[in-house]
């Protein structure tokens, strides 16, 4: 039994010689996010054999065996989110598409969390509202939360000696929504320090 070679998978055989009526048992083992697409085995006049579920009855000759795999297709599940809606743009992927997501909040509500699980329960890195379909099927769930308040901040203007400043990440602001991290980056002026700084 002669194994052709393969690309995105392989076939073995153990033993490799068999005697005419025998069953001959092939092992196909697909690479990672492929399946088999077609087995053929040919005898030595280039005659197709039968075969069935990976086994065929060995022929009065050599026999030659071919195999292509192909991509595996794999399903997407949105588990049904409260206040706003996600969506992708394919039902089902193969490994290594892109599938987008339309993330639609309801009026008054944000995106809290986005999450992509693979069939083992791995995150899947999403950016961009896109993330790439791993070797197996997902699963994304999705919370929205109540867009916070945002309330008035306010350096006081009376600092003398100095200057204080208010930033959300690298934008300087003058509100902030609850949970806001705010970075204060004080200067004193030169001959001066910091005395005291008071947030109320």
């Amino acid at each position: 039994v002669e194994i052709a070679s393969t690309a995105n998978g392989s076939v073995k055989v153990d033993p490799d010689k068999y005697a005419k009526g025998e069953t001959v048992t092939l092992t196909v083992e697909p690479a990672t996010g492929y399946e088999l697409d077609q087995l053929t085995v040919k005898n030595a006049s280039g005659k197709k054999v039968a075969v069935n579920d990976n086994q065929f009855a060995m022929p009065a000759s050599k026999v030659t065996v071919t195999a292509t795999f192909k991509l595996s297709t794999y399903g997407i599940t949105v588990a049904k989110p409260t206040n706003g809606t996600v969506k992708t743009d394919v039902s089902k992927a193969k490994m290594g598409d892109t599938v987008n997501l339309t993330i639609t909040p309801k009026s008054g509500y944000e995106l809290e969390k986005l999450v992509v699980k693979d069939a083992d329960g791995k995150e899947v890195a999403v950016a961009g509202n896109k993330f790439m379909m791993p070797a197996s099927k997902v699963n994304i769930t999705a919370s929205f939360r109540v867009i916070p308040e945002a309330y008035a901040l306010t350096v006081d203007s009376a600092i003398v000696n100095g200057t204080v400043t208010a930033k959300n990440g690298s934008s300087v602001v003058t509100s902030a929504k609850s949970g806001d991290t705010i970075t204060l980056t004080i200067a004193p002026a030169a001959g001066y320090e910091l005395n005291e700084l008071t947030v109320k």
